[in-house]
């Protein structure tokens, strides 16, 4: 499944500084990962009573059903977010983003790969020719972060179809 990239989340990060863009990409993220959850359990209502931390959120989520391939990335964004909220010294340098790219899948490393091409077609800020491996850290970790959003999204779209077929 191919969705496009969430293009009010592309502007809101292209003008953010690093801190910014950490803790807007985490929002994005935990967002999407909140609406699975209310989604996927029997009794919305009670999730707020629950308090979850981040954490907890995607814990729940991969009990519920949410791909387990992408706990730890999704971990280790929350992670990073709570580094940059609590450190103003903390930054996005190649090997804090390395790191969160290598926590995800292969395939989701191939569509943070893909979506390179996409972005520039989208808002023309990166070069035609550019490759992921070529671009600053600061836009590897947004477009991590865009694919981590999508994949958050296209979990609920997956449920939200399941509910809608004839049984």
């Amino acid at each position: 499944m191919s969705l496009p990239i969430n293009a009010e989340f592309v502007t809101a990060l292209l003008t953010e500084d690093e801190v910014g863009s950490v803790i807007r990409s985490h929002l994005y993220v935990e967002a999407q990962l909140s609406a699975f959850l209310e989604l996927t359990v029997v009794a919305p209502k009670y999730l707020k009573d629950l308090d979850l931390s981040y954490a907890k959120k995607v814990e729940l989520a991969c009990c519920l059903g949410f791909d387990p391939q992408f706990r730890g990335a999704l971990k280790r964004i929350g992670k990073l977010r709570n580094d940059f909220a609590h450190d103003l010294r903390s930054s996005l340098s190649k090997q804090v983003v390395a790191d969160l790219f290598n926590a995800l899948p292969a395939f989701g490393q191939q569509a943070v790969h893909i979506s390179v091409g996409m972005l520039h077609d989208m808002c023309k800020v990166l070069p035609p020719s550019s490759t992921y491996d070529q671009l600053p850290a600061k836009m590897q970790f947004m477009l991590i972060a865009l694919n981590l959003e999508r994949i958050c999204f296209a979990a609920c779209e997956i449920v939200q179809q399941s509910r809608s077929k004839p049984r």
